[in-house]
Formats: structure tokens, sequence, C-alpha cells
């Protein structure tokens, strides 16, 4: 994806006609892949933007008898975009807690994994076998919890290589079984790194899209009433573009019969 610093720019293509929905949405959005420049907005803004545009949506009618292109379906476009953000970060927080508490459970597995390997090599050692047998050797001193699982499994192959000459074998066989457990916990393949990717990078389609809509309908609405403050409010984006930047032009406008302030 592009990164560009384009908040307010007009979209590069004319928006698609007819009513969508949320699933036509998703697949336009999906459909931009990579080759997009993503909305220099916080989704929070957008969403913010998007509620207040929503309550001028009855100057459709208006707007297009004066020629301006704006139809109810960008409307319609602008709400389902909205909801489609706000439930994609909600998920995104989701799995975001998922992701945590699977690593949590992971590194518990793993620590529990060390402790393990402890009570097995002084097992092995009360039976004179060399230390190297219970020891996780690793040339990577990788820490991680497949790491320590691969390596715990080849401990496993070597206590029940030598199990013969071990004692406490009813204390060594819970030790083996609690490890085999264990390493199906710590070994887990995660994808989170790349199913994260794939889910900010959805948020972002999703967001340009709904940047691409508004910027177009600000335009024509702000155009049509430069005069009318309470709807200037609603169609200049406020929060997108800046509440502070958009006072300083609100106040700019000078209606007919008022003296120009710059002489």
């Amino acid at each position: 994806m592009k990164k560009k610093n384009d908040t307010l720019k007009s979209p590069k293509s004319v928006l698609p006609e007819g009513t969508p929905t949320e699933q036509s949405l998703l697949a336009e959005a999906k459909a931009k892949g990579g080759d997009f420049a993503v909305a220099n907005a916080r989704h929070a803004h957008l969403v913010a933007d998007a509620a207040e545009m929503m309550t001028v949506r009855a100057d459709v009618k208006e707007l297009a008898a004066r020629g301006y292109p704006v139809r109810d379906e960008m409307f319609v476009r602008i709400e389902l975009l909205s909801t489609l953000l706000v439930k994609l970060g909600a998920q995104q927080t989701r799995d975001d807690e998922a992701r945590r508490n699977k690593t949590a459970l992971q590194e518990e597995a793993r620590a529990k994994l060390t402790s393990i390997r402890h009570q097995l090599e002084l097992i092995g050692e009360a039976a004179e076998l060399p230390v190297e047998l219970f020891s996780f050797t690793d040339p990577t001193k990788s820490r991680s919890s497949s790491s320590t699982a691969m390596r715990m499994k080849q401990v496993l192959k070597n206590v029940a290589a030598n199990r013969s000459r071990l004692s406490d074998l009813d204390r060594v066989d819970g030790l083996v079984a609690e490890a085999e457990q264990l390493i199906a916990v710590a070994s887990a393949r995660s994808t989170a790194q790349d199913d994260r990717v794939v889910a900010a990078t959805l948020r972002a389609q999703v967001a340009r899209l709904l940047l691409d809509v508004m910027t177009h309908v600000s335009k024509q609405g702000l155009a049509a009433y430069p005069f009318d403050r309470s709807r200037r409010a609603a169609y200049r984006l406020d929060h997108t573009a800046g509440h502070r930047a958009n006072r300083a032009n609100d106040e700019a406008v000078v209606e007919p019969n008022e003296p120009d302030p710059t002489g």
C-alpha cells in the first residue's frame, strides 16, 4: 500500500453506481490489493465525520436537482463503510486479545517444560547418566516456546531410550506425559503476524473507500451551501481535516450582504 499524505484528495475514479451492500464493499476493498493510498486519518475520526455527514442525507434530492453529482447510494455507502470500519476494528481488538492469551499460554508451557527437563536431569544424574541427555542443546540459544518444545522432544527420546536405568519411574512417566501435552501447546504454529497484517490492510482499504466517498460528498455540499454554517459543519469533515483549519475556512466565507473584512 502507498503511504501518502492525501487526507482530502478527490477519488481518482468515479464512485461505483448502484446501491452497495456490506459484501460488495468488502469485495471492492479487497480488490484494491496493495495498490492504494492509505487514508491519512484516524479511523475514529472518519467514523465521527461519517456520523455528522449522515445528518444531511436529506439534501440529496436538492443537490441532484441543482446538478451536483450526489446520489442517495453515496450516503448508503458512507453508512455501511463506517459501520464496517467499526466492526473490523472491534474484531481486530478481539483477535489481538486472543493472540495475547495464546502467547501467554505458550510462554507458560515453555516455563513448565524447562522445569520438567530439570527434574528429569536430576533423576538422570542420580542414575549416573550423562547430563547432555537431558540438556537443551541449541546453537542458536533460542528461548522461544517452539524451540523449547523441539528440544524437549529429543530429551523425551533420551528418557525413553534409558528408561530401564532410571529410578522413580511412576514420577518419570508422569513428567513425560505432562511434557507431551505441553509440547503440543508450545509448538502450535502461530500465524498471528500474518493475520494481523491482513486485518490491518483490510481496515486500511475500507478506510480509503470511506474517505473517498466522503471527500466527494463534502466538496459538493460545501459548494452548494457556502453560507449555511450548520450544513457546512456536517459537510466539511471536521475530525478528519482538523477543527482549527475548518473553522478558519468557515470564518473566511462572507455572506452576500456582509462587508468583506479584507476590504
